[in-house]
């Protein structure tokens, strides 16, 4: 049996952990998200805040991934301007990973974090009302590694606050 690992991305100077901010017109639409997102094909994502290209807000199904993109199995071809902001999470409906379950999160640092960066996971069960399943970890300048059990909601996103230096990843293992 091998560990399973969802990403919830990279936090750094961006406030979530996984940012999406632009997307084509296109049968299976290309979303333009952050360096560092971590997905990966089969993932399950849900996306809400987004205007123009509102067939992307929902559970979409990562097909695949570039270091800047990810294409889901969502029909967009017709709509307009991308717009708002888009607030994306992991949803958690496939084993290990199941709502009500608990896994391990773990932040790794790529480059050394400031002292007081404070790392939040959040959860929801409507991708709408987000509470902390961990919340205010602080921590400390030039931790290479933190690892906490969290308790899983159906969608899950990672956040961070009080940044000034630094990127880590954070990823659920279960």
């Amino acid at each position: 049996m091998s560990l399973k690992t969802r990403s919830l991305g990279t936090i750094g100077a961006t406030a979530n952990g996984i940012t999406c901010t632009g997307c084509t017109a296109a049968v299976n639409a290309v979303l333009t998200v952050g360096a560092g997102h971590g997905l990966k094909a089969g993932d399950r994502i849900n996306i809400s805040g987004v205007t123009g290209f509102t067939n992307i807000n929902g559970i979409n199904t990562v097909v695949s991934v570039t270091s800047t993109t990810c294409t889901v199995a969502t029909n967009t071809v017709g709509q307009s301007t991308f717009g708002g902001t888009a607030v994306v999470s992991q949803v958690m409906d496939v084993t290990p990973f199941m709502a009500g379950h608990s896994a391990m999160c773990m932040s790794i640092a790529t480059t050394a974090l400031s002292g007081g960066t404070v790392l939040t996971v959040e959860g929801s069960d409507d991708a709408t009302t987000w509470v902390d399943a961990k919340t205010g970890l602080a921590l400390a300048a030039n931790t290479n590694e933190t690892c906490f059990e969290v308790k899983l909601y159906r969608y899950m996103k990672a956040k961070m606050a009080s940044w000034s230096a630094g990127v880590a990843q954070v990823n659920l293992i279960s």
